[in-house]
């Protein structure tokens, strides 16, 4: 289509890059003053050579609200903890009792425990636990990431 119009590729690309500049600025300065969350899920996704960390909030109303990501070269404590002072600073009430679900990662625990304190709920998510077993869990049967689910740690290789 750029060739049919007159437009190059790279001018497209560039007002491309330029709109989703706008639009992820808006979205990681909104404030949250108003917003009573009861649920924060915090997560980190590779996207090829990025680790990208990301910040869910879930209302009393059951809405999801995208509360920050940033760009870390692992799931490390400083990048976890900046981007949750950053929701902090925003209007997210850090005395306020709210469930943080989490993959398991010691990092996003400490994080936690820095900014909303170590008193918060934490839950680790199951289905970590499973992807985690289906990789590692020995191959006896079919039905190895049903059974080491139904069973966590069952899978923890044992040293002889």
């Amino acid at each position: 289509m750029a060739e049919t119009a007159g437009v190059s590729k790279s001018a497209v690309s560039r007002r491309v890059v330029e709109a989703s500049e706008a639009e992820v600025e808006a979205l990681l300065s909104r404030r949250f003053d108003d917003l009573k969350l009861l649920v924060i899920y915090v997560d980190g996704l590779i996207f090829g050579d990025y680790t990208m960390i990301g910040a869910v909030g879930v209302d009393s109303e059951g809405r999801k609200h995208v509360l920050d990501i940033r760009e870390g070269a692992t799931e490390n404590s400083t990048v976890i903890t900046e981007l949750l002072e950053d929701i902090v600073s925003r209007g997210v009430d850090p005395k306020r009792k709210m469930l943080f679900v989490i993959d398991g990662s010691k990092a996003l625990r400490a994080a936690i425990n820095a900014v909303f304190g170590s008193d918060q709920p934490v839950q680790r998510r199951r289905a970590t636990s499973c992807a985690t077993c289906w990789t590692i869990c020995p191959r006896t049967s079919g039905r190895r990431s049903r059974v080491c689910c139904a069973r966590p740690g069952s899978w923890v290789r044992k040293r002889a």
